[in-house]
């Protein structure tokens, strides 16, 4: 997200007439705007959600509202260091296009602050769902607040650590307007720090390489890919021993078939335990997707930092640049609607997280409607579709499933660990992961 301007050490003015190319220009305005305004109402919802009590009871909710705090500081820096300046050009107003080279300034370290912030918060909820799934005992020992606080306070103190150098990178420098009677203003100016050889090879090319692409994606490969291999081997092994005790419920008219001395135990076992599955493969998935969108998202910007490397090089023609921008401002582009599309993930498979939002949802339509003079009645014949039509859970039409389920919950979950720790009679059904639901 590196879009600084180079001038000429000799340049004393301010370059007004000369404007940004149409193509950039019509990315910044007409897409990445947008993209930003929902973003930011998205991620205010996420936010608002994933503080409420229920969410916050679960440890891996807490990364969750982090990073939807971070994306939001990232989509507002991104409009003051990319949108703002193309605005301030368009309008013609002295003041804004002065307002807007100062405070580019200041957002460029903030921008790419924010954005380490986000990937290593992305790392941090994969590491994680890594643990609870496929080291589910660890999990249980340091997987408390204390453990989360601090992982979350490293995250935020690498990504200032690592940008605090990009505060050193640029600056104002006065010139003249041409177009404003040469009034004097300021411009974006590189520094010496940021041409230096040395630092340009270290620090943007390598390091930025590693610590931005490297080391995010290839993390996230792997802890994703021994998620997904767990989850199949215990898959197969709680079908294995699921068979093996028995007992199973009949889908169509609720009564139980016993084959089993001790059936009724086997029973409540089985149904928490595919509870607590599904409660599981619904984290796990919803993590899959947002480090899915994550990686296809962000693959444009890491190989246009492998482009950017081999223009400096000489490695492909200097007429390859004006691609190469185009490139830049989509790769932008796709890296906020990564920061802004998360709300859509969070709602198709997170079911504690779809019935707040539209307990939330129902309140404001309701506030709405009754400004505008509707009854509860009508309120509520609104919603319903939309209520009903977003339930997934096809275990609740089941009555007795349904009680076994409230018994796995709360005062249950802890008579369910009980009994997993005491040797059974008979083969038990083993879960892999955390008691985390969102």
């Amino acid at each position: 997200m590196d879009d600084t301007i180079a001038m000429d050490d000799d340049e004393e003015w301010c370059g007004h007439d000369e404007g940004y190319p149409l193509v950039q220009a019509t990315i910044r305005l007409y897409f990445t705007t947008p993209v930003i305004i929902f973003g930011l109402v998205a991620n205010s919802v996420n936010v608002l959600i994933f503080s409420h009590t229920h969410m916050r009871s679960q440890l891996v909710n807490w990364f969750f509202m982090a990073l939807s705090v971070c994306d939001t500081a990232l989509l507002l820096a991104t409009f003051f260091f990319l949108i703002l300046p193309v605005m301030a050009e368009r309008s013609h107003n002295f003041f804004l296009i002065d307002l807007s080279q100062r405070i580019l300034v200041h957002m460029y370290p903030w921008a790419m602050i924010t954005q380490t912030c986000g990937v290593y918060l992305t790392v941090m909820v994969g590491i994680h769902r890594y643990l609870g799934v496929c080291h589910p005992f660890l999990i249980r020992r340091v997987g408390s607040s204390g453990p989360v606080k601090l992982a979350l306070a490293t995250t935020v103190a690498f990504s200032v650590l690592f940008n605090v150098t990009r505060w050193l990178e640029v600056t104002n420098k006065s010139c003249r307007s041409e177009i404003f009677e040469n009034a004097t203003s300021v411009l974006v100016w590189t520094t010496e720090l940021m041409h230096a050889p040395l630092y340009s090879s270290t620090y943007r090319i390598a390091a930025y390489t590693v610590v931005m692409f490297l080391v995010p994606f290839l993390t996230l490969i792997v802890t994703n890919c021994l998620i997904v291999r767990t989850l199949r081997q215990s898959s197969r092994l709680r079908r294995r021993m699921t068979v093996r005790t028995g007992s199973f419920v009949s889908s169509n008219n609720n009564t139980i078939k016993r084959f089993s001395g001790d059936g009724h135990a086997n029973l409540k076992n089985v149904i928490c335990a595919k509870v607590q599955e599904q409660k599981e493969n619904g984290i796990t998935v919803m993590l899959l997707a947002v480090v899915a969108g994550f990686l296809a998202f962000n693959a444009l910007a890491f190989i246009n930092n492998i482009l950017e490397i081999l223009l400096k090089v000489h490695v492909l023609p200097p007429e390859f640049e004006a691609f190469y921008t185009t490139l830049v401002e989509v790769g932008n582009l796709m890296v906020n609607v990564n920061s802004a599309s998360t709300i859509f993930i969070y709602l198709f498979f997170g079911s504690k997280y779809r019935s707040i939002f539209l307990r939330y949802w129902r309140r404001v339509i309701k506030l709405t409607a009754q400004k505008k003079g509707i009854s509860d009645t009508a309120i509520l014949n609104e919603t319903t579709f939309l209520v009903v039509t977003t339930v997934v859970d096809a275990g609740r039409k089941q009555s007795l499933v349904e009680k076994t389920k409230r018994a796995c919950s709360v005062r249950g979950k802890r008579d369910f660990r009980y009994s997993m720790t005491t040797p059974p009679k008979r083969p038990s059904v083993i879960t892999a992961g955390t008691n985390d639901s969102t």
